[in-house]
């Protein structure tokens, strides 16, 4: 005969499992695998040596973080949607607004922009698609890559 404790055990571990199966196929692999970007932070360009803001975690500072739709009032979707506007948007799409907001519009061009930076095209931003966008300068006066 089974105790309850074992029982009660067992119950447990089999929500764990279902619990953990499910937020990994909820959510993509950069989803997952890093913080939410919610601040900004400069970055020199390469090989310019140029500055140039990018997402990053408020906190560290640390570029490796994502933003995905649902993101909102946040200071890295900004910079985000500026770089997709200014420097990863072909031209005969519609810029998006940039309000902070990671709403479908924002994904949607995500995508394309991915797509033509040949990285994942997941809707996801992460540090793959942030080594493979084009940044803008401060000055306006034009983009660049920081890898």
């Amino acid at each position: 005969m089974i105790s309850a404790f074992a029982r009660r055990l067992a119950s447990v571990a089999v929500a764990g499992t279902v619990l953990a199966g499910a937020m990994l196929t909820s959510a993509g692999p950069a989803a997952a695998a890093y913080p939410t970007c919610y601040g900004k932070r400069k970055v020199a360009t390469a090989p310019y040596n140029e500055l140039v803001w990018i997402p990053a975690v408020s906190s560290t500072g640390s570029t490796s973080c994502n933003l995905r739709l649902g993101d909102y009032n946040n200071t890295g979707v900004s910079v985000l949607q500026d770089a997709i506007n200014r420097c990863n948007r072909p031209q005969n799409f519609a810029p998006i607004v940039v309000d902070g907001d990671f709403g479908q519009k924002t994904k949607d061009l995500l995508i394309v922009a991915q797509a033509i930076r040949e990285t994942d095209t997941d809707g996801i931003y992460g540090p793959l698609t942030r080594d493979a966008f084009y940044w803008p300068l401060p000055s306006g006066e034009g983009c660049r890559a920081i890898h």
